[in-house]
């Protein structure tokens, strides 16, 4: 999902592209630092002061199914974007009601 993504966002624009992600199971996306533009950061508690900073502050927030994510994408003052599966099938529990919120999309491309 987020290879198909991040090559549709290079594929529109040059443009930095910053994953961030946990150190526990992070071996999924330590393979996108083989895609044009993007770095991924790895974080654990000790990062998380960085994390939120730099999440909250990005021009452009994709949020992934995460609740943190989501609480940054309420804290930016940045375009925040959000997949529309993730309110209605990932977490619907967490994430619903936050369309008047954020720019949903649906099969970017």
């Amino acid at each position: 999902y987020y290879e198909d993504l991040i090559t549709t966002l290079n594929s529109q624009i040059n443009h930095p592209i910053h994953v961030y992600c946990e150190n526990f199971h992070s071996d999924t996306y330590l393979k996108l630092n083989n895609l044009k533009n993007t770095t991924v950061f790895q974080g654990g508690i000790e990062e998380l002061e960085r994390d939120i900073n730099m999440l909250s502050r990005s021009e452009v927030l994709i949020l992934s199914p995460c609740s943190l994510a989501l609480q940054c994408g309420y804290l930016s003052e940045g375009l925040v974007l959000i997949d529309k599966t993730i309110i209605t099938e990932h977490r619907p529990n967490v994430f619903n009601g936050c369309e008047g919120s954020f720019e949903v999309f649906e099969n970017i491309k």
